[in-house]
């Protein structure tokens, strides 16, 4: 019983321990406009295709 107990004890511990941290630098990111508006989506494309410059750092992450 009392190894029961301390496996149960050391999985909540460990549980707790690994939580992932996530970073929430482009939460800010509007996806949606980014689709919604042509020369802007194009923008992108190229970018993350190779084929033009990265001009924000929103299209340098999404590369």
């Amino acid at each position: 019983m009392f190894r029961a107990t301390v496996l149960i004890a050391l999985c909540v511990l460990g549980g707790g321990l690994a939580v992932e941290k996530y970073s929430d630098k482009y939460d800010y990111v509007d996806v949606d406009g980014i689709l919604a508006n042509p020369r802007l989506r194009e923008t992108y494309y190229k970018c993350f295709l190779g084929a033009g410059p990265c001009v924000t750092a929103d299209a340098k992450f999404f590369r």
